[in-house]
């Protein structure tokens, strides 16, 4: 609650800095096209009998007149008209580039992805948002899930779930469990799956406290539709912003079995909290830290990499590649 109460207040101080930044992006792109219209005026001046400089002309110019009314309406927080007036734009470009033209300012990967989410946003008839310091209840939701359901949230749990068994250890109450007609891997099992039972309450508290917090003190309505870009290969897709937080827990709580395996694993050979903790850490700060150097440790097979659910993780679509997270984490769990 602390925690999302201080990210909404912080993305809510940052709007105008955002809008200003967004407005200078609009200009590059404005800017990026008298150029072209120079550059073409001349060629036809001079008498060039080139047949597409006419047609660049018209496109190039009509995407300068978007970006002019996309200034205006970013200015006048109209927040509905940006996707329309972002569309002619794209549309223009691509149009532009097809007579021959070509626009550097906005090209490749990155005009797909702006392409892809624009259409997605007038395809659910929704209104453009400031997403890198949002304070819209679904943006809001998929900040505090990234960061909640990501490293902080392993050390979280760990602190408070992780340490169940050491803590019988220490009261000698473990001892009188080892007493009752229960197996050892039925005793540890139990454990684990109690300790899911919490983490599962824990994603259930972030979800609920992404989004009731920012509806409540803020003045955005719920869309958990709202388009979210990742990519499925080298295709560039839309998924909702629900799916793309329903996914992170799912690939969390798959980390998670790895990371409540290894503090038991580290509990059953220690004789207190404070170093079953210690040791706990040390490992996964080295698997953090080794994992984000060598680029090549970035795969399923890798733990660790589950468990740092960084923006590469995250922004791949759903699949069946994730089904090899799950079995990878309980393949290490069961060694």
């Amino acid at each position: 609650l602390l925690g999302t109460g201080y990210l909404y207040r912080q993305n809510e101080s940052r709007q105008i800095g955002e809008i200003i930044k967004e407005y200078y992006q609009i200009l590059d792109y404005d800017f990026a096209v008298l150029p072209h219209i120079e550059r073409i005026d001349r060629a036809l001046h001079a008498g060039s009998t080139d047949e597409n400089l006419p047609f660049q002309r018209e496109h190039i110019i009509s995407a300068g007149y978007a970006t002019y009314y996309w200034e205006e309406a970013l200015m006048f927080l109209k927040w509905d008209q940006i996707p329309k007036l972002k569309d002619t734009f794209l549309k223009n470009l691509v149009e532009f580039e097809k007579y021959g033209g070509q626009y550097v300012e906005l090209e490749g990967l990155e005009r797909e992805i702006e392409i892809r989410k624009n259409d997605a946003l007038l395809e659910k008839n929704l209104p453009y948002e400031l997403e890198k310091n949002p304070t819209s209840p679904h943006l809001v939701l998929k900040q505090v899930s990234t960061v909640f359901a990501g490293p902080i949230g392993v050390i979280l749990l760990l602190f408070f779930l992780g340490t169940t068994l050491i803590r019988e250890k220490e009261q000698k109450t473990l001892l009188a469990l080892k007493t009752q007609p229960i197996s050892p891997k039925g005793l540890y099992g139990a454990k684990l799956m109690s300790i899911f039972v919490f983490s599962g309450v824990y994603l259930i508290l972030v979800f609920l406290v992404g989004i009731f917090l920012p509806w409540l003190i803020g003045d955005h309505s719920l869309r958990l539709d709202y388009p979210q870009v990742v990519f499925k290969g080298d295709e560039v897709v839309a998924v909702s912003t629900l799916t793309y937080v329903l996914r992170v827990f799912a690939l969390f709580m798959c980390g998670l079995i790895f990371a409540y395996s290894l503090v038991m694993f580290v509990s059953l050979r220690m004789k207190n909290t404070f170093n079953t903790l210690l040791l706990t850490f040390l490992i996964l700060a080295g698997g953090f830290g080794l994992t984000s150097l060598v680029p090549m440790l970035e795969h399923p097979l890798n733990p660790f990499y589950l468990l740092m659910m960084n923006e590469n993780l995250s922004a791949q679509a759903p699949g069946l590649k994730d089904g090899l997270y799950l079995l990878v984490s309980l393949g290490y769990s069961f060694l």
